[in-house]
């Protein structure tokens, strides 16, 4: 189990079972997770030993909880009910859940809305690194998520809320397809360095899990003014970081991957300040920059480097890297001319 609190970082605590031994791990989830966080109390299925592997970021108004845990028998007793909090859940296989009186079926992919105020009982398969397919993509157990939201940052967004509790949430939703890319730019490095960006972050989720839940009409174009868009932006600048050394690269091709059009890729990237094409140039620059300053590329002519980062012209990769770092490509090599 390790943690981190700094002030610069969101609080993280890493709880996986193969820090416990093997008769205290139900012991060990149930004190740190299943009463504290999840709220609910766990009956491990026969045929599979109690393993879990949990990460659990902590942001204002949200508590995001993300891994695998073997399959179990879930339920909340009145001992555990508690007021205000939601709880939302994305897992990669099937699973069932009872609350209200209503009962839902998931595929892999779908998602989940359930109260903490009232007692509920969910069942989860046995195996842990079971496999699905997620609107065409195969998607590991692993990227199950479990997020934790107070009912008031949602509530005056989705009209009847708790009639949406134990209802299924296709994985095809598009909004639950942009909160799932949102949540996964956060996993892969996404940084939240001040207090503000992870309240900012943490409104955007609750705008789009309003959204994928059936916002009202006002909610959803507020939610297109923020958190739709914030995720959408953030999902175009990943594409353009993944992707910009292709030498065809374009706004067209980002918007294909999206399914969005250029000019919206365009419109919102002008936004910040800096346009597709200032963007990609600046990222071409600096993988040449630290190409030519590598001892492992000094065999390579910098016509082969520009190209490699994209650029299809010398002569415009020279006047570019001029430009931006006020010296000529050469002049990165110890005055290497090739």
């Amino acid at each position: 189990m390790t943690s981190t609190a700094d002030t610069d970082t969101v609080p993280t605590l890493h709880l996986c079972s193969d820090d416990f031994a093997e008769h205290e791990r139900l012991t060990a989830w149930q004190e740190l997770l299943g009463c504290k966080v999840q709220r609910v109390e766990a009956k491990p299925l026969a045929e599979t030993p109690f393993h879990f592997d949990r990460r659990l970021y902590d942001l204002p108004d949200l508590l995001m909880l993300v891994g695998p845990v073997t399959g179990a028998q879930y339920c909340r007793p009145k001992s555990l009910t508690e007021s205000d909090d939601l709880a939302f859940s994305i897992r990669s296989d099937s699973w069932w859940i009872s609350q209200f009186g209503r009962e839902a079926t998931l595929g892999p992919g779908d998602a989940n809305l359930h109260s903490h105020s009232a007692v509920c009982a969910a069942t989860m398969p046995a195996s842990l690194h079971s496999h699905g397919a997620v609107c065409g993509r195969t998607v590991p157990a692993s990227n199950s998520i479990w997020l934790r939201i107070p009912a008031a940052a949602i509530a005056p967004l989705v009209p009847d809320l708790y009639a949406v509790v134990a209802r299924r949430i296709p994985a095809a939703t598009p909004a639950l397809q942009l909160l799932v890319s949102y949540l996964g730019l956060f996993r892969n490095g996404l940084g939240l360095t001040t207090l503000g960006l992870q309240r900012l972050f943490a409104t955007h989720v609750h705008d789009l899990v309003a959204m994928a839940l059936g916002a009202t009409r006002d909610a959803r174009e507020i939610a297109r003014g923020r958190g739709v868009r914030a995720a959408r932006l953030h999902t175009i600048v990943e594409e353009i970081k993944q992707h910009f050394a292709d030498p065809q690269f374009s706004p067209a091709a980002v918007a294909a991957r999206l399914r969005v059009s250029p000019r919206y890729v365009q419109d919102l990237l002008q936004e910040t300040g800096m346009p597709f094409t200032d963007r990609v140039t600046a990222l071409r620059l600096e993988k040449a920059r630290t190409m030519l300053e590598s001892e492992a590329n000094s065999h390579r002519k910098i016509i082969d480097i520009a190209y490699c980062c994209g650029f299809n012209d010398l002569s415009y990769f020279n006047r570019c890297f001029r430009r931006r770092f006020g010296a000529a490509p050469t002049q990165f090599r110890g005055e290497r001319v090739d």
